[in-house]
């Protein structure tokens, strides 16, 4: 192709014909207009309205344009004036787009803002002169995303533009919640962001079919912020979003490809503590299988992280054949029904899911117990409906299906029970049988296809299971079209539609977090972040693992252990909190009121009433709280998280570990009562009063015991942490409790062990010794049975609440000074001790008057 250039006419001679239509519409984005136009064969000449200026760069971009190099649509060309390069309007190009994506104002009108404001797009020093608030606000974010542009890869002169911004200088000007650092790439064919809260963050990456893309990423990103909060990265999520309509499989790895290359261009490729050297991506939808297309690209650019860079690949754990995500979810759901004496593993459970057994959460889950009653499942292109199933048959079908990899049609018609169907979600209404009409409260043979799903959804059933994507419940107050998944809309219910006895949610966002409190005031759930947590934590296994070349594989079995414990123990915590919050509404307030004030990401809710979803987010972003203040570094959490024979002493994040291993311990000992009154030291204590009450190895046997007895235990341990928590405790490397009999049996002086630990530290006698005149003096004053009158009495205000915990304070100084005495005089406690005759009081003012007396003769007795 030529294209000769005189003032204001142009010559065009090319090899293929060329549009008329196509030639007008590229002048125009130069701001030209066609005065005359001669056309012979393949020649076109052309004359505008006035002359063309820098002609080399006019005729460049005319050039690429017409062959297809870049886009023949672009205002932004009108910079060639301005003497921007075509680098510099491509790179302008991806602002607009970029820009589009986080404010409200489309494309077009951005890009006809920066061209009305040229001046100040080539100079964002310049101070804004419009009038117009959404023109001023286009300018003002303008120069907020150039002035804090970190790093870019225009000077690579690929492909691929991309750059990355320190968002979080800025984010107080965007709308919702935002990241602290964002990536964009942008590309002819498809752009893509990565979402960051912080420099060592990750997430998956996933192939957005949504226009708005980055609002989708930006919500997925909320939820990894307070999903990642049981491993050692923050949340991260990236997405990108392809052009064409219906792009091939090819095309989405060819465009996820060149995406991951570009962010790589971004990345630090060398440790150091001022570096942005940690990127660490996970598969997602539509990119379940892409894992080992990243590793090779990380490798090939010899990024040190290597295949440590995307998690499961070749030489990673397969979360699908692991079956790790369902086990974990199922393994967190199990906490309800062991409230009710059941197991989810072991008992017949009625099930309604969302899911179909090729999937890996669906599929392995309906895997997980040979009880299972699936009574309907819903996949995104068929409804399997079987309303009185035979639990072995049905059990080996499921299991035939998922080993084949094969979709709810082939299931085999003579495992299905009278009535049964599997319906093709493609027809809008279908035909039921009598059976099915019973099932659903349904008096008619013919459904229209969407309100057979929501009916159900609806079903009284055990357990309500999402094995797949999508937001199926909304809260009863939400409005439908303003729930960000629009594929699901037809089929959404209400919450307190639910009739299940609890959800387990599998997938992600399966209801909003709206929904699952509205639920959770008839049913039984916790929240997407607790249930599926096991995905993403075997995955941050995977990755610290590998960056000391370790061989990951060999430690699968220990790996799973470790990650299903927070599966147990979360919920579990979950469970106490309900519990105690109960009881203390105005403290569960206090918590609330405190997790706003120092977390960003967390959402207000309109119940203050302790309810799980609400708990289970408050306990995650807790532990978000307790990782930052965490201000020491003990090696032996780190060899905790590692199994016994590994090298960790050159992990690059050992800091990192250590302190997700202690918040963890921490939290799920204490739950949130740690956030009262918060100081790293209480962070000390309850690690010291783990170590040597055994608390964890105590909790793990009581879990054993029948569930009234289980939670006795668990109660008594929040007890005794809590009234020895304030107590500045140092380290000892004695134990004296050595399992769950020594710990009941000696439970009430356990309430008073930081004091027998100070007088340890300071005297240099064993606890053994000291817990000997404790008995002693307890033999004299009953004090055990005082405890647990106390104990038993409910106050009624703030005031009698703080005697109670004052009356307790008193008991422990007159213990010390007591212990003391008898040490320093080797004197009998009984000799300096009056016993006391004790009436059952239930009135805190009477105990309360009691450890005064018993403080001040102490206190007589010493100065004597």
């Amino acid at each position: 192709m030529q294209i000769k250039i005189n003032e204001k006419n142009l010559t065009i001679t090319s090899q293929n014909p060329l549009t008329i239509n196509e030639i007008v519409d590229l002048l125009e984005n130069f701001q030209f207009t066609i005065q005359k136009l001669n056309t012979s064969q393949n020649n076109y000449e052309i004359e505008v309205n006035k002359p063309i200026k820098n002609k080399e760069l006019f005729t460049k971009i005319l050039k690429n344009a017409l062959l297809g190099k870049i886009p023949k649509k672009c205002k932004l060309y009108y910079f060639y004036q301005l003497d921007f390069s075509l680098k510099e309007i491509n790179f302008l190009r991806a602002l607009a787009i970029y820009q589009s994506q986080i404010m409200k104002f489309s494309y077009e009108f951005i890009i006809n803002t920066y061209i009305k404001y040229s001046s100040f797009i080539k100079n964002p020093s310049l101070e804004i002169d419009t009038d117009n608030q959404s023109e001023h606000q286009v300018l003002l974010i303008f120069r907020e995303i150039k002035k804090n542009i970190i790093k870019t890869n225009l000077e690579k002169n690929k492909e691929t533009i991309a750059f990355k911004i320190d968002i979080k200088n800025f984010k107080h000007l965007l709308k919702g919640i935002n990241p602290n650092i964002e990536s964009f790439v942008y590309h002819n064919d498809f752009c893509g962001v990565h979402l960051r809260m912080s420099k060592i963050s990750r997430g998956g990456i996933r192939y957005s079919q949504r226009v708005d893309f980055r609002e989708e990423i930006k919500d997925l990103m909320t939820t990894q912020q307070y999903k990642n909060a049981i491993i050692i990265p923050n949340g991260a999520k990236g997405g990108f979003f392809i052009f064409d309509e219906n792009p091939s499989r090819e095309k989405i790895k060819k465009c996820y490809s060149l995406y991951i290359d570009t962010l790589l261009d971004l990345v630090d490729f060398e440790y150091g503590e001022d570096k942005d050297f940690y990127f660490v991506v996970a598969a997602d939808k539509g990119t379940s299988d892409f894992s080992d297309i990243a590793n090779e690209i990380a490798i090939k650019r010899g990024y040190f992280f290597k295949d440590a860079f995307a998690s499961g690949g070749k030489n990673g754990y397969s979360h699908k054949k692991l079956g790790i995500t369902a086990l974990g979810a199922l393994t967190s759901a199990n906490r309800h029904f062991l409230e009710i004496n059941k197991n989810i593993f072991k008992d017949e459970i009625s099930v309604v899911g969302v899911g179909s057994m090729r999937g890996d959460v669906f599929g392995n889950g309906m895997l997980m117990n040979e009880n299972f009653k699936l009574i309907a499942a819903i996949s995104s292109k068929e409804i399997f409906i079987d309303p009185n199933p035979d639990i072995k048959k049905s059990f080996l079908e499921r299991k035939r299906l998922f080993e084949n990899s094969l979709s709810w049609k082939h299931y085999e018609k003579k495992a299905l029970s009278k009535g049964a169907a599997i319906f093709d979600r493609s027809k809008k209404t279908q035909k039921i049988s009598k059976e099915i009409q019973k099932l659903i409260n349904h008096d008619s043979q013919i459904i229209q296809t969407d309100e057979l799903i929501k009916k159900l959804l609806k079903l009284k059933v055990d357990m309500l299971y999402f094995g797949a994507i999508g937001t199926y419940v909304k809260a009863s107050e939400e409005i439908n079209e303003l729930i960000s998944d629009k594929q699901n809309a037809n089929i959404r219910i209400d919450a307190n539609e639910i009739k299940a006895f609890c959800v387990c949610e599998g997938a992600n966002l399966a209801m909003t977090n709206k929904a699952r409190v509205e639920y959770s005031q008839k049913g039984r759930i916790n929240l997407d972040a607790i249930d599926n947590s096991a995905g993403v934590n075997i995955s941050d296994y995977e990755v610290n693992l590998k960056l000391i070349n370790a061989d990951v594989l060999k430690y699968t079995d220990i790996v799973i252990k470790k990650v299903l414990s927070q599966n147990i123990m979360q919920p579990l915590r979950i469970s106490l909190d309900e519990k105690l919050s109960e009881e203390d509404i105005k403290e569960f307030a206090n918590t609330l009121q405190n997790v706003e004030t120092f977390n960003e990401v967390f959402k207000t809710f309109d119940s203050t009433k302790p309810l799980r979803p609400i708990l289970a987010i408050l306990l995650l972003y807790t532990k978000l709280f307790i990782k930052e203040k965490i201000d020491f570094f003990d090696e032996k959490y780190l060899k905790e998280y590692f199994p016994l024979e590994i090298d960790y002493e050159k992990h690059i994040l050992k800091k990192e570990i250590a302190k997700t291993v202690i918040t963890n311990k921490v939290v799920n000992l204490y739950g949130l009562k740690i956030l009262k009154n918060f100081s790293t030291q209480k962070i000390i204590n309850i690690l010291i009063l783990n170590e040597v009450l055994n608390l964890e190895k105590i909790k793990g046997e009581a879990l054993n015991l029948e569930i009234k007895k289980q939670y006795k235990i668990l109660e008594l341990i929040d007890d005794i942490i809590t009234l020895n928590i304030d107590s500045s405790i140092e380290k000892t490397d004695e134990k004296i409790i050595n399992d769950l009999d020594d710990f009941i049996k000696n439970q009430n002086r356990l309430k008073f062990i930081s004091i027998l630990l100070k007088i340890s530290q300071k005297t240099g006698k064993s606890l053994r010794q000291l817990q000997k005149i404790y008995s002693q003096i307890n033999a004299v004053i009953k004090l055990e049975k005082i405890l647990n009158q106390i104990k038993n009495i409910k106050t009624k205000s703030k005031l009698e609440e703080e005697m109670k915990y004052q009356t307790y304070k008193n008991f422990q100084i007159f213990l010390y000074n007591s212990i003391l005495y008898s040490l320093n005089h080797e004197i009998h406690p009984k000799n300096f001790i009056n016993p006391l005759e004790l009436k059952k009081h239930k009135s805190i003012f009477y105990y309360n008057y009691l450890s005064n007396e018993l403080l001040l003769n102490s206190l007589k007795v010493e100065n004597e």
